[in-house]
């Protein structure tokens, strides 16, 4: 599978059986190491696992520009005030967008993550146990690149990216981890 490319709205969904904890993390450390480390990281938590993610990826605390946890994706753009500004080439890391839902309403998060994507590379883990698969839809319909994540039926790790680009071209990639 290609390397993702950070741009836009790059969504991963997981599901029970099969955690893009470790996608998000990777994805996180690699772009904070990228382009001679002139890209700020931000990395937002709307659930409470601070500590957690402090003993599993302690790596993290040494890339990302800052690491928050906040309670509501509002939270997120009034803090995103750094976006404006290009020359970082900023991206906002969101985990847990579910209970985002839980607050506002699900066309406000739509709008509010599009605003974000706008400006910066916005990569956001969401649990697919949460979603209807109309609303993923809906959802995917603003990302760049969306990875849904699974167990195939003999226990494989399976993970579908599906890349849009611009002129509407859609590359669809699915990759058994070898």
């Amino acid at each position: 599978m290609q390397n993702i490319q950070l741009r836009g709205l790059v969504l991963l969904k997981d599901s029970l059986e099969c955690s893009a904890e470790r996608l998000w993390a990777s994805l996180l450390v690699q772009s904070a190491s990228s382009k001679d480390g002139k890209r700020a990281v931000h990395v937002y938590l709307l659930t409470s696992w601070l500590n957690s993610l402090r003993k599993r990826f302690p790596s993290i605390f040494d890339c990302a520009a800052s690491v928050k946890e906040v309670n509501s994706l509002l939270d997120v753009l009034d803090e995103a005030h750094f976006v404006g500004d290009r020359r970082t080439d900023p991206v906002i890391f969101l985990d847990a967008l579910d209970t985002a839902f839980l607050g506002l309403s699900f066309d406000r998060v739509i709008s509010l993550l599009k605003a974000l994507s706008d400006h910066a590379a916005v990569v956001a883990r969401v649990h697919e146990e949460c979603l209807s698969l109309r609303d993923w839809e809906r959802l995917s319909s603003i990302a760049a690149v969306t990875c849904s994540l699974k167990v195939s039926e003999d226990a494989a790790s399976v993970c579908a990216a599906t890349v849009w680009y611009r002129k509407g071209r859609r590359i669809v990639t699915v990759r058994l981890p070898s």
